[in-house]
C-alpha cells in the first residue's frame, strides 16, 4: 500500500501547487498593463497548465496501482475466520 500512496502524494502536490500557481498567475494577469507583465503571467499559466499534465499523468499512476492492488487481493483465496468459542452457528 506505501507505494500506492506515492503517486497518490505526488498528484496531490502537484495539483495543489497547480492551483495556487494559476492563481498567482490569474492575478498577475489581471493587473498587466505592459508587454512585459503578461509575458510574465502567460509563462506562468504555461507552467500552471504543466503541473496540471504531471498532475493528470500522476492520477492514472494512482488509479492503475490501486486497480492492480485490488485485482492481486481479488484472486487470493479466502481464508474463513476462525471459530470463535461459544458462538452460535
Amino acid at each position: 500500500m506505501v507505494a500506492c500512496r506515492v503517486p497518490l502524494n505526488l498528484w496531490w502536490g502537484a495539483w495543489v501547487a497547480s492551483t495556487v500557481l494559476y492563481q498567482v498567475a490569474s492575478r498577475r494577469w489581471a493587473r498587466a498593463d505592459e508587454a512585459g507583465e503578461i509575458v510574465d503571467a502567460a509563462s506562468l499559466m504555461v507552467a500552471a497548465d504543466v503541473l496540471d499534465i504531471v498532475a493528470a499523468v500522476l492520477a492514472i499512476l494512482f488509479v492503475r496501482a490501486l486497480t492492480r492492488m485490488q485485482v492481486e487481493r481479488a484472486v487470493q483465496p479466502r481464508v474463513p475466520a476462525p471459530a470463535v468459542p461459544g458462538a452460535h452457528r
